[in-house]
């Protein structure tokens, strides 16, 4: 029996020391725990959690809640607060360079707290180096509060500078889609002008030839023709591609039609084979001027300028001659008016150097005067 409880003894002792052992190693274990929580808290107690909305650069501490009691009036008044500095946060972005050196110098500082930790949990004596390392740990945590605070105002800048970029890249961006707006507006007028301008355009074919072979071979030119011969005999009732056009006397015949059409969207309302006016002509060098016989305009036609655009070719082309003074033409009583809005003259047959073909009975003489006649 007491050999049965020394023994009972003795391994109750041996258990009681092994708890003790045991709590000694959880305490040094909830030691070593608390410093390394400690010392980490240390380390990050700069990073503070941002909304995801939260932009680059630097924030504002939040201002002392003393809103929520009201003052009494015997109270003196506060004195304002001051203006908090930009406080630096780190951010998700590249890093510029006075970050990469606070970086350099928290590692450098941990470094240092690692370097006390293992001397403190071992209980070792510090060399010279490790004492100047140790020394340098005051100097190293002031030097990252001044960078930063420097790295604050540098990302307040660079915010400043992006918003000067930002705002910089919309007013171009504005300035583009101006610019893009005139040239759609300038565009379409361009196209409004050029789809007018082929609905309106007009043809003069001058010099024609009624019995050549381009007018007997071209079935537009022989329809043309053919409504030159009708409105001859109706206005002057003779058929002029008959008895007036003669190359051996010079007359000419110029004709006015729409052009045939390039854009099938942008048609003249008349085809390119209906007659809008005629002109019958000829140079008179000896007399120093373009005398025009006949000119007509069909009645469907009259009074839309055809008539007068005939006769600004007409004059355009007698201003190219180096021989040529003015116009002259008999007209009927009806069209005075006409050539008087044109420009011409009633000139007296007497005042005519010679009587000639182009002097018709019962029509007045009219000159159109291009530049003074030369002195002889």
């Amino acid at each position: 029996f007491d050999t049965r409880a020394s023994s009972f003894l003795m391994a109750t002792k041996e258990l009681s020391w092994g708890l003790q052992s045991l709590k000694r190693v959880l305490e040094w274990l909830l030691q070593k725990s608390i410093v390394l929580w400690e010392t980490m808290v240390g380390l990050s107690g700069e990073k503070q959690k941002l909304p995801s909305s939260s932009k680059k650069g630097y924030k504002t501490p939040p201002a002392s809640a003393s809103k929520g009691k009201k003052k009494s009036s015997k109270e003196p008044a506060a004195a304002p607060e001051a203006v908090p500095e930009p406080e630096y946060v780190e951010k998700d972005r590249p890093e510029t360079a006075t970050e990469k050196r606070i970086r350099a110098l928290r590692k450098k500082l941990r470094s240092i707290e690692a370097l006390i930790e293992k001397a403190e949990t071992r209980g070792l004596a510090l060399d010279a180096e490790a004492q100047e390392k140790l020394a340098s740990k005051a100097g190293i945590e002031q030097e990252i509060e001044e960078l930063k605070k420097q790295a604050a105002i540098e990302a307040q800048e660079a915010e400043a500078q992006a918003a000067v970029e930002e705002a910089a890249e919309l007013a171009r961006a504005e300035a583009r889609e101006a610019a893009a707006a005139r040239a759609a507006e300038a565009k379409a007028t361009a196209d409004a002008a050029l789809a007018k301008a082929r609905r309106e355009a007009l043809e003069v074919i001058p010099n024609i030839a009624p019995a050549g072979e381009t007018a007997k071979t071209d079935p537009r030119l022989q329809k043309l023709l053919q409504q030159v011969s009708d409105l001859s005999d109706e206005v002057f009732h003779e058929n002029c591609l008959e008895t007036g056009v003669s190359k051996k006397k010079g007359w000419k015949l110029t004709l006015l039609a729409r052009p045939i059409p390039e854009d099938p969207e942008n048609v003249p309302p008349e085809d390119c084979e209906t007659l809008l006016c005629f002109m019958v002509w000829r140079l008179r060098p000896d007399m120093q001027c373009l005398s025009i016989a006949k000119i007509a305009v069909p009645a469907a036609y009259r009074g839309r300028g055809f008539g007068r655009h005939l006769m600004d070719w007409c004059t355009k082309y007698a201003r190219q001659q180096s021989n040529v003074q003015y116009l002259s033409l008999s007209s009927l009583p009806e069209a005075v008016k006409f050539y008087q809005a044109f420009g011409f003259k009633i000139v007296n047959v007497d005042k005519v150097k010679e009587a000639d073909e182009e002097l018709v009975e019962g029509q007045e003489y009219m000159e159109y005067r291009l530049k003074k006649a030369s002195k002889k």
